[in-house]
């Protein structure tokens, strides 16, 4: 995301000594986000990974489902939380297919406001 306004998020594992790495480069302007993530582990079948933003009251929100290619990254576009939601993180999870509430948490950021 190549924008003026863009801001970007560090990542930090969850679970002591994980090999994820991701960074969120995000623009207000363009509503948007790209995510990056690095380092991602090889999934069982029926597995995904899942970004999430956390809001500060309410449920978290689904925001993309994604496969790591074959060498554990993933550049995903995200669209940013709706006006009036504020996100105090994003999370990447574990997730399978239907899943409505975030897996295990592999790698999570703190948004500022």
């Amino acid at each position: 995301l190549v924008a003026p306004n863009s801001t970007t998020v560090n990542f930090v594992p969850v679970a002591r000594g994980g090999k994820a790495r991701a960074e969120l480069i995000m623009s207000r302007k363009a509503r948007g986000a790209v995510l990056n993530v690095m380092g991602l582990q090889k999934l069982r079948a029926g597995q995904n990974y899942q970004a999430w933003w956390v809001p500060e009251t309410g449920r978290e929100v689904k925001v993309a489902t994604f496969l790591p290619s074959a060498d554990g990254s993933a550049t995903v576009y995200l669209t940013l939380p709706a006006r009036g939601m504020h996100a105090r993180e994003c999370v990447v999870a574990l997730g399978s297919s239907g899943s409505e509430t975030p897996g295990r948490a592999i790698l999570k950021a703190q948004l500022s406001r």
